[in-house]
């Protein structure tokens, strides 16, 4: 699991399994590292894993207390001196193969323990949940649906993102307010198309991956009724300040090479750490 030194907050992805014991089976993982983005200064974990064909799961964030002031110690003070605004609650964005899909929150310092298996619409009347799914590639050539909903997805934030799964985590106030229903009658969230639901070219650098991250195609009526009021962000910063990063790994097994007078034969299993900047290849003898 990806974990923050400083303060010991983890993220798992978990494999959900209702029919199975255990129920909840951790993605396997390869490799983790720590880095910055030079742009905003947030601190990001990464961490490599292997997902399942068609299964859903859930992102579970374990927040320690305290997690900004832990990984920002120097600047804490200086901040807090120079800015009115005091923040003290977390908004966490959930990014899937580059698609944004929703966002959740806690109040205060910590610790929080955040289980995300599904994404609420707006309204709270349907919600969708996570799953990972074959990548479905397609010959452009025969599929000229250009600008329709069935075209091949050509948008280049997405295709790079393919394989990822992110959590954006930010420092805000949130206050509570009346939920109304009416307002969010033109919510369309329960549609949003993620890339489970979307082709892509077999000519693609990405088509190494089998596995997309996205939801459910339909969405699940939810019998409860809607809250009598909901958290709302009040002022957030405008760049998180730690970022969870999960690239998918790639397996690919090459087809062996010619027959060669040696009494053995030898196979080639190349792992692509996606995201991660590094490429192993094993061999193996048979």
């Amino acid at each position: 699991m990806p974990i923050n030194s400083a303060s010991g907050s983890t993220c798992t992805i978990n494999l959900l399994q209702p029919n199975a014991i255990p129920n909840k089976l951790p993605c396997r993982e390869y490799l983790h590292r720590s880095t910055r983005d030079p742009t905003t200064g947030a601190i990001q974990e990464i961490v490599t894993i292997e997902s399942q064909h068609a299964s859903p799961f859930e992102i579970l964030l374990d927040i320690k207390p305290n997690i900004y002031l832990l990984n920002h110690p120097t600047t804490t003070n200086a901040s807090s001196s120079s800015n009115p605004i005091k923040f003290q609650d977390f908004v966490y964005w959930f990014h899937l193969d580059g698609i944004k899909i929703g966002w959740t929150y806690s109040i205060g310092p910590g610790p929080h323990l955040i289980d995300v298996p599904t994404i609420s619409s707006d309204d709270f009347s349907s919600y969708r949940a996570l799953q990972f799914a074959p990548l479905n590639l397609v010959d452009p050539d025969d599929h000229p649906d250009r600008g329709s909903q069935n075209a091949v997805c050509e948008d280049e934030k997405v295709v790079k993102s393919l394989g990822t799964i992110r959590v954006d985590i930010f420092r805000a106030n949130l206050v509570r307010e009346p939920f109304r229903v009416e307002d969010h009658r033109h919510d369309h969230a329960h549609d949003l198309q993620t890339t489970n639901q979307m082709d892509f070219s077999e000519r693609s650098k990405k088509a190494l991956l089998s596995t997309t991250a996205g939801l459910t195609q339909h969405s699940i009526p939810d019998p409860s009724p809607p809250p009598e009021s909901t958290w709302e962000v009040d002022e957030k910063e405008k760049d998180p300040f730690l970022q969870v990063c999960c690239p998918l790994l790639v397996l690919i097994l090459l087809s062996p090479p010619p027959l060669t007078p040696y009494p053995f034969l030898s196979l080639t299993v190349t792992l692509f750490f996606l995201g991660g900047g590094m490429m192993f290849t094993v061999y193996f003898q048979i």
